[in-house]
């Protein structure tokens, strides 16, 4: 039997601050974590990095828990800091409340005073994982030998080394799980958490994703592809603009978002802040290129369509959508297409009376702000959304000052925010969106617990 499945804690290092509570702040207010780039390291000369046709990113706020390590990469250093935050705000751990799976007095190894670590898992993904490692382990290699290479190499760059250092961090002893699905990176790994306990292999799971790819190599291959931002090299502010006419590519940005999913009665029954209802999760494949959407946004549609019908709610019922939009010239579009098909009146329905009052759907995109964290921009992403559900908040897309969209989208339905003040509204359900290269798509659906 389907279990019920909550948000009991978030943990967040974004640009915006290296907390929830900071970068949720400095959302609202409307500020800017996208700086221009300061080279890092001595791995590349200062004309490699001002040969970058893209000078500008989402670059995280110094804190003494990323200070540079050599037995650990900075994304898995981002997953951890994200994890303890999850952790506490969860009040999971409190007063070492915990079981490690060694027999009780009854020989059975249960206690169900006990939070049972067999029972808590990790699924923390990204997209890239560490390329400045691979580059510094080949240099040395290269220049000083075989010898000299660091024996963390190889756990610094293992994709799933964020969520295997997390499990080892606290001791969990569920499912140990990495996704690695390019920008949807974080919104899969949070989906398939939901699945994990909605259908019984764990009662509590850590998830989201990390990343950090601020580096000559990965701004370069992004650059070769013409996929960031060129044009406002010198007011790195303007420079991520979803939805705006004058958008010229994404923003690459750094950070970690981590939430903690609990079964329902497992909450309860430790009397667990609940945040808000995982409701839906859905996911699809474009089939169609390995960089570019399907043009019509078929793909983004139908994942909607199958985080709604697990969610048992009418497309009219979300009252606030978090979209990928990353700021390129190509997918912000087609994602508007996606979304005016999804919210477009069907045949005998009434989309606006079934609204009851409520007004158009608000969309927009929070990228705007932080730039795009590739494989953590879905966990962080969903976890903006969460908090606009919390406090009844929608924060408009920066940057936004001239909507662009095709003359063919029904915007009936849908208001594309923008502008510099928040909108206060009774906020229900929300979704967030994550597209990633290779046509992977996911959609989650976030409600009220009632």
């Amino acid at each position: 039997m389907a279990r019920r499945v909550v948000v009991t804690g978030i943990g967040m290092v974004s640009p915006l601050g290296t907390s929830l509570a900071l970068s949720w702040s400095a959302l609202q207010r409307m500020e800017s974590g996208i700086k221009r780039i300061e080279p890092v390291g001595a791995t590349y000369s200062q004309k490699i990095w001002d040969s970058l046709p893209s000078q500008v990113a989402g670059i995280v706020p110094e804190h003494d828990d990323l200070k540079p390590r050599t037995d650990s990469s900075r994304f898995i250093s981002l997953a951890l800091m994200a994890a303890k935050e999850a952790i506490g705000n969860s009040n999971l751990l409190a007063e070492n409340n915990t079981n490690d799976g060694d027999c009780d007095e009854n020989g059975d190894g249960e206690n169900n005073t006990l939070l049972d670590l067999r029972e808590c898992g990790v699924a923390i993904g990204t997209g890239i994982g560490s390329l400045n490692d691979i580059v510094n382990g080949s240099q040395t290699v290269n220049d000083r030998g075989l010898r000299r290479l660091s024996p963390h190499f190889v756990p610094n760059v293992l994709c799933n080394s964020a969520a295997g250092h997390v499990s080892e961090k606290f001791g969990f002893k569920g499912p140990n799980h990495c996704v690695s699905t390019a920008c949807a990176t974080g919104a899969h790994a949070i989906g398939d958490a939901f699945r994990f306990i909605k259908y019984g292999d764990a009662n509590v799971m850590l998830c989201g994703g990390s990343e950090s790819s601020l580096d000559p190599l990965s701004i370069g291959g992004f650059s070769r592809l013409r996929a960031l931002s060129t044009n406002f090299n010198d007011e790195p502010e303007k420079a991520s603009r979803p939805f705006d006419a004058g958008r010229d590519g994404f923003v690459i940005a750094e950070g970690a978002c981590v939430l903690v999913l609990e079964e329902l009665n497992h909450a309860l029954d430790r009397g667990a802040d609940i945040l808000c209802e995982v409701r839906g999760y859905g996911m699809s494949g474009d089939g169609y290129h390995k960089t570019a959407p399907e043009p019509t946004g078929d793909g983004a549609v139908r994942a909607m369509n199958k985080a709604a019908k697990e969610a048992g709610i009418q497309p009219f019922e979300i009252d606030y959508v978090n979209a990928h939009a990353t700021s390129t010239p190509l997918g912000d579009g087609i994602e508007v297409q996606a979304l005016s098909r999804f919210f477009a009146p069907r045949a005998g329905e009434n989309f606006m009376l079934n609204r009851r009052g409520r007004g158009s759907v608000l969309v927009g995109s929070t990228k705007g702000h932080t730039g795009h964290l590739l494989g953590a921009a879905g966990a962080l992403e969903c976890a903006f959304a969460i908090m606009s559900l919390k406090d009844n908040i929608v924060v408009p897309t920066m940057n936004l000052e001239n909507i662009s969209v095709e003359s063919s989208c029904d915007m009936s339905n849908i208001i594309l925010l923008g502008g510099q003040d928040c909108v206060e509204k009774d906020i229900k359900c929300v979704m967030s969106n994550s597209f990633g290269f290779g046509g992977t798509n996911a959609s989650l659906v976030f409600s009220e617990y009632s």
